[in-house]
């Protein structure tokens, strides 16, 4: 399989404003599924960057990009009005040599936004090679009645939405995938000894899309001093604390590393996903920390954005209104849980996230997907 998307380095997650932290766990994720089902994986990438001049000139080093991964990657002109067409006649030329070069089946697309990997898959279809892009996020389709994911996929063999509003409602005639997420292991049963009461977490994208605005809301709504919450994912830890008044009980820890995260959702008490279901772009975006909260064992309380597959209401607190009161009395609620109605929790998440939501497993369901469509 060749891969293009994101596929940055640990190093480049850090220093790089312009890598997102979901999308390279999502990325290593399905891929390090892939692997396992023994399907050969190799990349081709370009370092994300901010425009010149506040982002590098002619961004990108080795040490920008995933080491245990067999991978090319481009050098382009990062200015803007020139970006997108030098990323497209580079990505077109070494895509041409890849697939002279590789024994390639399948190509597959990290979101099917860019024109780069819109020009990549006319040439990959042009040389008989079925390409899969993953529509993880964008405007909402409704706005030009999907005009631009149809003409972003017209040289496509199939579609993986993540979004299941996506799945449901596409217009177009091409074979479709619904495939949310995920996470590399179960982590629940290791976690249930490790939880510190009332501490309550939120780790993900900090901006108004994602419902920071709402969060902060939420959090000012829970006033037990005996609450404590921390926050994490890249962001202004200033700025955030601002808005939330300077309360003592919250920690703004900002970017952290995977092991940090890890060890932060074995403490957890419970977890928020506070995405804006009143924000239109939401039908297609999906929350990615959902499957990786869930792998801990340990309660969600979350809104309901139509993104989400009807099983995950199984499996999450959901909080139907918009009022962040409601909201914080779902996580009073929660927190007051007895012994038995935690463990009768943990057992159903078990259960459902076992059969569904391991890495390996959605990476086989991917495979086979694939197979059947193009026969490969």
């Amino acid at each position: 399989m060749l891969w293009l998307g994101g596929l940055h380095s640990d190093r480049a997650l850090l220093k790089r404003k312009a890598v997102n932290q979901a999308a390279v766990k999502w990325t290593r994720g399905l891929i390090g599924g892939l692997r396992e089902n023994g399907i050969d994986v190799f990349g081709l990438t370009h370092c994300y960057e901010q425009a010149w001049p506040q982002g590098e000139l002619f961004p990108g080093t080795q040490q920008d990009f995933e080491p245990g991964l067999d991978l090319s990657w481009c050098k382009y002109l990062n200015v803007p009005g020139f970006r997108e067409l030098d990323l497209g006649w580079r990505y077109s030329r070494k895509i041409k040599q890849l697939i002279e070069q590789q024994n390639i089946d399948a190509m597959v697309c990290y979101n099917v936004l860019h024109p780069y990997h819109v020009k990549a898959m006319r040439v990959a279809k042009r040389m008989g090679i079925p390409c899969f892009p993953i529509i993880l996020d964008g405007d909402d389709p409704r706005k030009d009645n999907w005009r631009w994911i149809l003409k972003a996929t017209r040289d496509a063999a199939g579609i993986t939405f993540l979004s299941s509003w996506m799945a449901r409602n596409y217009p177009g005639d091409l074979p479709v995938l619904q495939m949310d997420g995920g996470c590399s292991a179960w982590f629940g049963d290791e976690a249930q000894s490790r939880i510190e009461k009332n501490l309550i977490v939120y780790a993900g994208g900090l901006d108004h899309w994602r419902g920071l605005d709402f969060l902060v809301d939420v959090i000012k709504q829970l006033i037990n001093p005996g609450y404590r919450f921390i926050i994490c994912g890249k962001c202004n830890q200033q700025e955030i604390h601002e808005k939330l008044g300077r309360d003592t009980r919250v920690d703004v820890k900002g970017f952290v590393s995977d092991q940090e995260l890890h060890e932060i959702c074995l403490r957890a008490s419970v977890f928020l996903n506070t995405r804006d279901p009143a924000i239109a772009d939401n039908i297609l975006n999906f929350p990615s920390k959902i499957p990786n909260y869930l792998a801990y064992g340990k309660p969600v309380i979350s809104t309901w954005i139509d993104s989400l597959s009807e099983d995950y209401r199984k499996v999450l607190q959901v909080v139907d209104s918009d009022e962040p009161s409601a909201f914080a009395e779902q996580v009073v609620r929660t927190l007051k849980w007895s012994e038995t109605e935690q463990q009768s929790y943990i057992h159903q998440v078990r259960e459902w996230f076992l059969a569904t939501r391991l890495w390996t497993l959605q990476a086989r369901r991917f495979e086979k997907w694939m197979t059947r469509t193009c026969k490969c």
